[in-house]
């Protein structure tokens, strides 16, 4: 009897027991990050890129130093973005403008185009004791490239032959090959084309410059 009241105490006790209650921590919900645009950092849509920028407001994207104007000091020239490309212009887009602004303010700006290109020096083609250069410039879509040479003549800028076309088939073609390419050889000035009807396409053929039919 005694053995059976001692088992129904424990029995009675077991049951009786609360168990205290787990506590569980929280957890700690990832960081946010953040998406903010910084201050001065302007969207693709924002209308701004579509407005023509002063001159250092964008960074340059080649020099070349010369004395452009003939009086007697040497003045830098640099490629400028204007206006920024907008998309894709050969669709629905809308193309950047490039321009070479001068050290020399009062040499005026010379509009390349939409891309962004490469200066070329080549030194005083006519003998008006002033440098001239030409602009080797990306094209907006494929791999030929455009090759136009300058000089400034009566305060203004004017095309010294009409452009080339420079196919690369996408390959980077070196300052070496581009200060070929205009050439003034017994006072006579010769350009260098590509060979388009022949069966080399990258064959240079010299040819006699004439005044461009687009001046």
């Amino acid at each position: 009897m005694k053995k059976l009241t001692l088992a129904a105490l424990v029995l009675f006790c077991c049951c009786h027991v609360q168990t205290a209650p787990v506590q569980s921590t929280p957890a700690t919900p990832p960081p946010v990050a953040d998406t903010t645009p910084a201050a001065n950092a302007p969207s693709d849509d924002d209308p701004a890129w579509d407005t023509t920028f002063s001159d250092y407001d964008v960074p340059f994207t080649d020099t070349l130093n010369g004395d452009f104007n003939g009086d007697g000091q040497t003045e830098m020239a640099f490629t400028v973005r204007t206006v920024r490309q907008r998309g894709n212009p050969m669709e629905n887009g809308s193309p950047g403008a490039f321009e070479v602004h001068f050290s020399d303010t009062t040499i005026p700006a010379l509009p390349i185009g939409c891309c962004e290109a490469r200066l070329v020096p080549e030194g005083d083609l006519n003998h008006d004791n002033a440098d001239d250069f030409s602009v080797f410039m990306e094209p907006q879509n494929g791999n030929t490239y455009w090759f136009s040479t300058y000089t400034f003549k009566n305060k203004k800028w004017e095309q010294v032959m009409d452009e080339l076309l420079v196919p690369t088939g996408g390959d980077f073609v070196p300052d070496s090959d581009l200060l070929k390419r205009v050439s003034l050889e017994n006072d006579t000035l010769y350009y260098y084309d590509n060979d388009f009807g022949g069966e080399d396409l990258h064959q240079l053929i010299r040819k006699k410059v004439t005044p461009p039919t687009h001046p």
